[in-house]
């Protein structure tokens, strides 16, 4: 193909939303909430078993709610503290995998979630996600929108 773009060069961010069920199991404890919004978020897929983001992600979950923005050694400390066999190149990998997917950002050597410009002060984080995540799946739909008005003129 002559013409042909390389794809995975096109790829800006990637959002992955599951509509999943939420059983009581699924908020009996904390571990079972934050794997909860992982598999919703698509941060890890179904029956997985390689579970250090859960471990990354209570981190900062438990800095956020606190209201504190955590250093990367604050982060590998509070994971080697429930998990102590894992390695701070694990960790500092699941930070940047986050950071990537656009969830968290950081700023200095802090981290924090990401929560968008047009979310007012004092939201949510609830709401923050909310508004990350839908402004990524209308960007993207607009697009389709786009490619599929197009598309419409050729046929």
């Amino acid at each position: 193909m002559p013409n042909a773009l390389p794809e995975s060069q096109q790829i800006k961010s990637e959002i992955v939303l599951r509509e999943l069920q939420l059983p009581e199991k699924a908020t009996a404890t904390r571990k079972a909430l934050v794997r909860w919004i992982a598999l919703s978020l698509g941060l890890i897929n179904p029956g997985e078993s390689r579970l250090i983001l859960l471990d990354v992600l209570d981190a900062l979950f438990h800095y956020h709610f606190k209201g504190d923005r955590p250093t990367s050694k604050e982060i590998i400390a509070f994971v080697k503290k429930q998990s102590p066999s894992i390695s701070e190149k694990s960790v500092l990998y699941h930070l940047t995998r986050l950071k990537e997917a656009g969830l968290i950002a950081s700023k200095g050597r802090c981290y924090m979630f990401n929560m968008p410009s047009d979310v007012p002060k004092g939201s949510s984080l609830g709401e923050g996600l909310r508004e990350l995540y839908m402004g990524k799946s209308d960007s993207a739909l607009d697009k389709i929108k786009h490619v599929i008005d197009k598309l419409e003129k050729i046929y």
